[in-house]
This record gives structure tokens, sequence and C-alpha cells, in this order.
């Protein structure tokens, strides 16, 4: 299961460097940031985000306030609650012929496919957007979205949005980051996302279900979603399993196996 949008734990254990010499790794080979640091204003961490940034393209984010293990535990608990809702229940806020977020092979609607003659995904997601994307048909402000009360308690909608409040506050501490290590004027990228521009971030509470046959079944190929490019500014990822692989920036051949927080 992974929660897309949620910062990275950083894995345990000695430190290495990047090759540009300017932020650490972790034992696995990651890029290492402190967020609290970026926070505080340090210019090393600066400098560390953009060596992450030009030699990998990625990086795992240690330090996040709002987002510590207790609470990510408890939303990996609130999402499997939300993963395990009735058939009958997830096709009332389906996404497509519907009004809602949920999508997934058992209600009959697959992951749309990254790629024409791809493998359909077996992933399901239940999807929170405040600026209420949705891919149901004509969405107005009376639609039910998301599960109510009676469905599931707390609501669907206050929890996700609280989780998004969470990692609002990341992502600008990061955006003013990115500003400085890329070496741009203040608030060029955070006004964007401010002054009426809008705010199109989007939460998914992902769910893998396998079928128990390890890696050599015949549906592991299937198992989570193809090869593909996030269209956000940037991704904030948490994961409870091994799988997630990440292509490191100008290095060729696969991608970069285990996986963390992509930036």
């Amino acid at each position: 299961m992974s929660l897309a949008r949620l910062a990275r734990l950083p894995c345990r254990g000695q430190r290495l460097r990047c090759m540009s010499s300017l932020c650490p790794l972790t034992e696995c080979g990651h890029p290492i940031i402190d967020v609290e640091k970026l926070k505080r204003g340090s210019d090393a961490e600066a400098s560390a985000l953009g060596a992450a940034l030009g030699d990998y393209g990625y990086f795992y984010a240690a330090n996040v306030e709002g987002l510590s293990a207790e609470y990510i535990r408890s939303l990996y608990a609130y999402s499997g609650r939300c993963h395990a809702l009735p058939a009958a229940v997830k096709h009332k806020y389906r996404q497509r012929g519907g009004t809602g977020v949920y999508s997934g092979p058992d209600i009959g609607q697959p992951e749309l496919q990254y790629e024409a003659e791809g493998a359909a995904a077996r992933v399901c997601g239940w999807d929170y957007s405040r600026a209420r994307f949705s891919l149901g048909d004509g969405v107005t402000e009376g639609d039910a979205r998301y599960p109510s009360a009676a469905e599931l308690d707390p609501p669907f909608a206050a929890v996700l949005d609280d989780c998004y409040a969470r990692q609002d506050a990341v992502a600008r501490v990061l955006l003013a980051g990115f500003e400085r290590a890329l070496s741009v004027p203040p608030r060029t990228l955070l006004q964007m996302f401010e002054d009426g521009a809008g705010d199109f971030g989007t939460i998914r509470l992902l769910h893998y279900p396998g079928d128990g046959g390890g890696a050599g079944s015949a549906l592991a190929d299937t198992t989570g979603i193809g090869p593909h490019t996030d269209f956000e500014c940037f991704t904030l990822m948490h994961q409870n399993a091994p799988g997630l692989q990440l292509m490191p920036r100008q290095r060729g051949g696969g991608g970069h196996g285990g996986g963390g927080g992509a930036a």
C-alpha cells in the first residue's frame, strides 16, 4: 500500500555523498534532505537539495514536521479501512460513470493505462483533491464524492483534508527550497499555487492487491502501475512495502530500485 503525496521517511544508517559531494545519501544509496533545515533557511541544505535534484531527480525527505511515524501509521490504518469497504460502497463513489473518487478492478474500473498496449494495472485508489478534480461525470457542489460518516467514521473528507493541510505545509517549504536551489527569485514557484492560481494537488490512497504467488506468479507484472511520469510539479510518496522504482536523472538503464520520496 502507498500514500501518494506523503513524505518518505529515510532508512537509517550510514550517510554517503552524492556524486557532487553536496548532499548525503542513505546507506541504500538514496539522496536525503533534511526538511527542517530547509525550513530554517540553511544554505547548505538548499545546495544539497540542488545536488540531489541535479544528480538523481528525487530525494528522501527527513525531519518532516506534521508527518510523524505515528501519524503515518494511523493514516495507513485508515487507508486500510477505506479499501476494506464493500464493493457496493466503492461503486457508489466510482470515478468514471459516477461522481466519486474511487477506481479499482474490484468494481470494473482498473487504473487508466499509461501505455496504450500496456497491461491493465490491478491497483485500487481513493483520491482526494481540494480543487474538486474528478473523472466523474457532471460533478456539482451537491454531489456525493466521498464516503460519509455513516459509511466511514471519521468521514473521508475530514481525514484527507487534514492530511492535505499537513502536506501543504511541507510543500511550501520544499517549493521555497527549490527556488533557492535553482537560484530563482523568491516566490517564483510559490506564487503559481497562490494569488488565485489554485491548488490542483491530489492525495491518492493506493492499494496493490497481489495474487499471493510471489514474483514469479502470472499476475506479478500487473500488480502495480506501469512506467510513467507524474504530471504534478513534484510528488511526495510514502510506501509500506517494497516495489517502487525511480529512474534517476542522467543515468541510463533500469530504475533505481527500492524507492522513496520522489521530488
